[in-house]
């Protein structure tokens, strides 16, 4: 589930109210599956960080004092579903429809209309929006000045689509908050 956060979040039925956050999200096994974090005021409806996500936070805390997410001054689109992929007579994989102008990602050859396939050799599943999530939280969490290989199909003047390679070096978010995309200076 999203909820405009930054993390995906598991909803539950665990009543969540102000002062009792924080505290771990349990399965019937007795594990911990997520950490509690918020919930609507009188619904009986709360919300936990998955215990996956978590413990990255967690790891970046411990290491950085905050958490640092990567990236290549891009904006991801949309998952190409099937249905999508149908219509456009394209691959399957993450839809990049906007490069920040001037940036790091339009310099090392990214356009918009590109579709990310794999990252690092791994294919990448755009079935759907929570894959897409998913894949995003995996960008995101690369090591900062890490390499990365990223494999995009570009669709060519004859309709067909051609497959590169592009290789880049994660840097480390810039937020620009009002502007509702990530921009590097």
């Amino acid at each position: 589930f999203r909820s405009g956060t930054f993390t995906k979040v598991i909803q539950t039925d665990a009543a969540i109210n102000p002062g009792n956050s924080g505290g771990p999200l349990f399965n019937v096994d007795g594990e911990v599956i997520g950490v509690n974090t918020y919930g609507k005021r009188n619904s009986g409806i709360g919300f936990s960080i998955p215990i996956n996500f978590a413990k990255t936070l967690v790891d970046h805390y411990k290491k950085y004092g905050e958490f640092k997410r990567a990236e290549i001054p891009l904006h991801f689109g949309k998952a190409m579903t099937e249905e999508l992929a149908h219509v456009l007579k394209s691959p399957r994989g993450i839809f990049i429809d906007f490069v920040a102008p001037n940036s790091y990602a339009q310099e090392v050859g990214l356009k918009a209309g590109d579709i990310l396939t794999k990252l690092n050799g791994n294919q990448i599943d755009g079935s759907s929006e929570e894959a897409f999530f998913d894949f995003n939280w995996e960008f995101v969490t690369q090591p900062i000045g890490s390499n990365a290989e990223l494999t995009i199909q570009r669709r060519q003047g004859n309709g067909k689509y051609r497959e590169l390679i592009i290789n880049v070096k994660m840097v480390q978010d810039d937020p620009a908050p009002a502007s509702g995309y990530q921009d590097r200076k």
